[in-house]
Parts: structure tokens; C-alpha cells; sequence
């Protein structure tokens, strides 16, 4: 008996040396387990759900219908200047020289916008589903025998069986009207226009919209009108494709200066099963400030009609053109945007020394391709495409300083530019971001081009708030030429949206503190990801990167340039040290990801310096707080097989002493 209480007492103690080692080695287990899932799933089973635009696929549905011929069609009749509403605006007048009165329509204020949400609850032309198992028609189907078959291909003018998802339940309906007053209030505050002195439209006004659109109200129709009105947008809650959360389409305009004065907003009942908690409520709040982004003009349709500061039309060929050039043997052709305000913006993204064309999507056919920034170089931008990049490789999407260009560039609005976020993706990447092959970018920057095939080495991400892996997959057949990267021509990167691109893709958040850690590391949401050891980090009124070791007061100053340095020598501390190239710029400046109040070590900062910078107190210098979140090197490999090691150490002694134990009482 005292043998085997003896046995026990050496197996407790096994178990908690065990417990202790594998307190440090989880994330790593865990980890392994999860890239291998990552790798071997294919691109439509994403963790998480996305969202691909079809704004474009409508005109081009549109333009089937009726043979090619946009006369024939509403949606473009509607969108046709010459067929715009004259409307009053608000002006104020001033004296000439020649002592005429004159008015002069420069009074830019808030924009004004109606969400006509009556349609959600009362929808009567058979368009939203309220039960399940009822017919309802898409479009304008030439009979009830054209019948809906996502699989081959017949997607609009068709009928379909409404399924439990597509019904546009009670609470259904209150979520959605939740979320568009959420986007309506900040639409509300980021941007001034020209207003509309009366809203109005005539007797015969076509419905507005899509798919069959909406019928005006008697409300806002002649002789009836609105005073408060700058843009009318109809939401409606009907079916559509199952990779499409909402769609939208502007339907009419004003002929003074060709703004977009209304427009259709429809979300997809089933999209609201998927996205159904809080957590990620900013995923449908970002979808459907996107769609109303193309009502307010970033689509393809309305490039033609921007105007100047004094409404004379820019004409389309000095906002897009497109060029074609040689992209690893093919012929690819893409479409920048060139006006010089779009080019100055994306300079002082880029660093670039001179202006730089802004590229737009190429991929993606009608759906997506014209209306929407590139993704391969505007990765989680809102007007990106698809939400792929927002939740797979930076944190969310945001509106960046670029889309608030555009809407200036329009002529119709004045943004708000005075906090507008800068990409962080692309920062300082140079002249030939934009243009050139992904796999030709700097390679010292984190996050960007990779080549690991087997999807486990651990790095950081792009801003340097998160760690992820190289997201590579093996598809089942040859990519296109303009999109290989590797000997082999199957292989390439997940996200089609970025031209078949490999990036780092996030895995674990470092403000995610409910993951395991290694003993030097933080998780909390002033934590940053570094490679090689746990570091604090600080910077000085020069603006250089300044590391603290962990344990120790010592400090080690990153180059004054922020260019990238491997550091390996220190007074009593053995590794190494990789400061990250244009670190401070990433992480003290960038307002792409919030920061927090705390500085690392529990005290607090006020809101409008945390995470960015703060006076010390003593000196004229600012401080930005960060903690280690470990990126990974070689010694990940060597803590691995350490772990394993001693955990199967601990395993054979547990089985010798129970073995033993049995073998002794026998």
C-alpha cells in the first residue's frame, strides 16, 4: 500500500511538471491542429461566411433582358441625365459687378437621407417572402414557369419557393431597420452636399431600383413633396443569390449637377441567420454602408457623370482608363482610377514620389469588377468587392480615406477628411504597389507575399496587430497565367479577389485574451505582434521605435528610419530582436485598429492619446504602448519539439509506474 501511495504521489507530480509545460505549448498544439484545417479546406468553406457584391450583375441583367439595348431598360432610362428631375436647390445669392443678384449654389450641408422601410412589412407585388414554401418572383419573369436554379445559372426574372431562411420574419424586419438608421446616421455625418430644396417626383416616374424595384409613394409624388429630403432610399427584404448579403442600386438623379437623388437597398433574409450575434454585427453594418456607397455614385454607371466644382461634367475619360500590359506572359487588362485627387491620395498611401493610379477590381466579371477598389492592393477597404479581406486578414472593414476621395471626386459631395483612415495595407509600399506582381513587392515587410506551402510557420500580419500563416491552397486545376506565382500552376492563393495573391492571413488576434500564450507573452488589446522575444515598446519625439526586453529595464533603439534590423546582442540577455520595418508608423499612427486605454501595464490613458501617442511627463518625447504577442522564428520549431518532448517524457513515466505497479502486485 505505501508502494503504491508512494507511485501516486510520483504520478501527481508528473502530471502538474506535465500541466506546467503545456501551459506554454497549447498555443502552439492548437495552432498546428488549426493551420492544417486552414490548408485543406477549400476557398468556399471559409470559417466565416462572405459577402460578394452583385451591384454591376444587375446592369448586366438588365442590359439581357432587353437584348443590349439600355433603352429599352428603366433602371438606365432613370440613371440618364436627360431624363433626371429638375429640382430646386439650396443657393444663396450674391451681388455681381455688374449689381445683378446671382445665385450661387456652392452651400454644401449635412446630407439628408429617407429610408422608406415600408416595403419590408407590406410587400405587394409577391417579392418577400413571409411564409415559408410561398412563391415569390425575382425580377420580372416572362411566366411562372421560369423557375429560379442558383445551380444553372437562372438567378433574376425567374420565380422561387421561399425557404425558412428567406423569410423576412418580424424580427428580421427590426434588425434590418436597426442596422440602416445605424448607417443613415453615419453616412449623416461624414458627408455635406448640395441640398434639395423640395423632393419630388412626377405621376409617371418608373419604380425605383432593381429586380423589379419599388413603386414611389403618393407621399413624395406631384403635386405632394418633401422639404427634407436630399436622397430617398426604399430598403426592402427580398431573396437573392446565396453568396449575396444585400445589393443596391441608384435610380434616379437631379439634372443641376447629376447627383444620385434616389435609390434601392435590398438585403438578403438569409444573411441574417449567418451573421446573427453581436460579434459580428459590424459585418452586416459595414455590407450595407457599402451598398449604399454605390447608391451615393462609386459605381461604374455613373463615372461619366462627376461633375467639377461649378457642375460642368468631367467627362468618364478623366476619372477611369483602362490599360493593358504584360503579366507573366498574358495580356491582362485593368481600369485605374486617374483623377489627380484619387493619384494624390494613393501617393500618400503608397510613399510613392509621384502620383499613383488608383487600380479597380479586375476579377470577378459583371458582379464585382468597375465598381469596387482592387482587393489585391485594398485588402479589407469597404468598397472592396467581398468582405474575404475584413475578417480573414485585417480586422474589420473601414471607410478609408480612399472611398472619401472618390465621393469627392464625384463633385457631388464635401467628406469629412479630418479623422479619415489610411489604409494601412500598402503604407510605404512604393511606386510599383499598384502595378506590380504581388510576389515582386518588399519582401521584408510582414504580412504580404509568402511562399510557406505548409501553412504552419507562424508571422505577423500586415498592421502587426495580429499573427496569421500563409494562406496557400493547391486547386484542382492550372490558374490562369496572370495569376501563377509558382512552379506549380495550381497553387496560388486562397482569395480569388486577390488575384490568387498568398498573404499572411490572420490566425490569432493579440487583443483576443482568451487565448493561450507562452509565459512571455501578453494578449490584451495593446498588444502587437513581434518576432523572436517579448518586447515593450516606446518611442521618442524623433519617432524611433524604441524596445523593451521583457523582463528587463533594458532598451534597444530601432533605426531612426524605421527600416527592418535583426538586433542579437545584449548586455546579459541572450536572442534576438527583429524591429519591424516602418514600425512606428504602423503601430503608433495608423488609426486603422482602435486603440486602447490601457498602456500595457494596467494604467490608463486618455482616450483621445491612447495607442497613438503620450507624453511621458518628464520630457518633450511621446510614448506608445505595446506588448509582446509572439510572431514566431526558428526557435518556434525548437519549443515545439521541447514541449512534445517532455511531454512524452511524462507519459512513459506514467505508464512505467502503472505497469510497474501491476507487475509487482502480480
Amino acid at each position: 500500500m505505501r508502494e503504491l501511495v508512494h507511485r501516486l504521489l510520483i504520478l501527481v507530480v508528473v502530471l502538474v511538471v506535465m500541466s506546467q509545460v503545456s501551459a506554454h505549448s497549447t498555443f502552439h498544439m492548437f495552432a498546428h491542429k488549426e493551420y492544417n484545417h486552414i490548408h485543406s479546406h477549400p476557398e468556399s468553406n471559409h470559417n466565416t461566411p462572405h459577402h460578394k457584391c452583385m451591384h454591376d450583375k444587375l446592369f448586366e441583367d438588365e442590359l439581357k433582358l432587353h437584348g443590349g439595348d439600355k433603352s429599352k431598360s428603366d433602371l438606365f432610362k432613370n440613371l440618364d441625365v436627360s431624363r433626371g428631375l429638375t429640382l430646386p436647390l439650396e443657393h444663396r445669392t450674391i451681388l455681381t459687378e455688374k449689381r445683378e443678384i446671382k445665385k450661387v449654389y456652392d452651400v454644401f450641408s449635412p446630407i439628408r437621407i429617407r429610408l422608406d422601410t415600408s416595403t419590408i412589412a407590406n410587400d405587394v407585388d409577391s417579392r418577400t417572402c413571409y411564409s415559408q414554401g410561398q412563391q415569390y418572383q425575382r425580377g420580372n419573369p416572362s411566366s411562372t414557369s421560369v423557375v429560379c436554379n442558383e445551380n444553372a445559372g437562372v438567378t433574376t426574372n425567374c420565380w422561387g419557393t421561399c425557404q425558412s431562411g428567406d423569410v423576412a420574419t418580424t424580427a428580421k424586419q427590426a434588425r434590418v431597420i436597426s442596422l440602416v438608421n445605424t448607417v443613415k446616421a453615419k453616412i449623416e455625418s461624414q458627408l455635406t452636399t448640395r441640398r434639395l430644396s423640395v423632393f419630388t417626383v412626377p405621376p409617371t416616374q418608373q419604380p425605383c431600383g432593381a429586380e423589379g424595384g419599388v413603386a414611389w409613394p403618393s407621399s413624395v409624388t406631384s403635386p405632394n413633396y418633401d422639404t427634407s429630403t436630399d436622397l430617398y432610399i426604399f430598403v426592402t427584404m427580398r431573396p437573392t443569390t446565396s453568396t449575396t448579403a444585400a445589393w443596391a442600386t441608384a435610380c434616379i438623379v437631379e439634372t443641376t449637377y447629376r447627383r444620385p437623388i434616389g435609390g434601392q437597398l435590398n438585403v438578403n433574409p438569409a444573411i441574417l441567420d449567418i451573421y446573427n450575434s453581436a460579434s459580428n454585427e459590424h459585418v452586416l453594418l459595414s455590407t450595407l454602408e457599402h451598398e449604399v456607397t454605390h447608391i451615393l455614385g462609386f459605381s461604374s454607371s455613373m463615372y461619366g457623370s462627376y461633375v467639377d466644382s461649378t457642375g460642368k461634367p468631367l467627362g468618364e475619360s478623366n476619372v477611369v482608363a483602362t490599360r493593358q500590359s504584360n503579366e507573366n506572359g498574358a495580356t491582362a487588362s485593368r481600369t485605374f482610377f486617374i483623377h489627380p485627387s484619387m493619384r494624390s491620395m494613393f501617393q500618400q498611401i503608397t510613399g510613392c514620389s509621384t502620383p499613383v493610379d488608383v487600380p479597380i477590381e479586375e476579377y470577378g466579371s459583371s458582379g464585382s469588377a468597375g465598381s469596387h477598389f482592387d482587393s489585391r492592393v485594398f485588402v479589407n477597404e469597404l468598397m472592396a468587392p467581398s468582405l474575404d479581406g475584413c475578417q480573414q486578414f485585417g480586422r474589420s472593414c473601414f471607410t478609408s480615406i480612399a472611398t472619401l476621395t472618390l465621393l469627392q471626386v464625384t463633385g457631388w459631395y464635401q467628406p469629412n477628411l479630418t479623422n479619415a483612415i489610411e489604409p494601412t495595407f500598402g503604407k510605404n509600399m512604393g511606386c510599383s504597389f499598384a502595378t506590380d506582381r504581388c510576389n515582386n513587392w518588399d519582401s521584408t515587410r510582414k504580412g504580404y507575399y509568402c511562399t510557406d506551402t505548409t501553412s504552419k510557420k507562424v508571422t505577423c500580419a500586415y498592421h502587426l496587430r495580429d499573427k496569421g500563416v500563409c494562406d496557400i491552397v493547391t486547386y484542382t486545376s492550372s490558374l490562369p497565367a496572370q495569376y501563377r506565382y509558382f512552379s506549380n500552376p495550381a497553387m496560388g492563393g486562397r482569395v480569388s479577389w486577390f488575384d490568387f495573391c498568398p498573404f499572411i492571413r490572420r490566425y490569432i488576434a493579440c487583443n483576443d485574451q482568451t487565448m493561450p500564450r507562452r509565459s512571455t507573452e501578453v494578449f490584451n488589446s495593446n498588444s502587437a505582434c513581434f518576432e523572436d522575444v517579448s518586447f515593450t515598446v516606446a518611442t521618442e519625439k524623433e519617432k524611433i521605435l524604441r524596445i523593451r526586453l521583457h523582463t528587463t529595464s533594458q532598451y534597444v533603439d530601432c533605426p531612426a528610419d524605421q527600416s527592418y534590423l535583426n538586433i542579437t546582442s545584449f548586455n546579459g540577455f541572450k536572442g534576438s530582436i527583429a524591429c519591424p520595418k516602418l514600425g512606428y508608423t504602423l503601430l503608433c499612427e495608423s488609426k486603422e485598429i482602435a486603440p486602447s486605454t490601457d498602456d500595457g501595464t494596467g494604467q490608463y490613458i486618455d482616450p483621445s492619446q491612447a495607442g497613438n501617442e503620450k507624453s511621458d511627463g518628464t520630457t518633450n518625447g511621446k510614448t506608445c504602448f505595446f506588448i509582446f504577442c509572439w510572431g514566431g522564428n526558428a526557435s518556434q520549431t525548437f519549443k515545439i519539439w521541447s514541449t512534445h518532448f517532455m511531454l512524452l517524457i511524462g507519459i512513459v513515466l506514467t505508464l512505467h509506474m502503472i505497469f510497474g505497479y501491476t507487475t509487482s502486485e502480480n
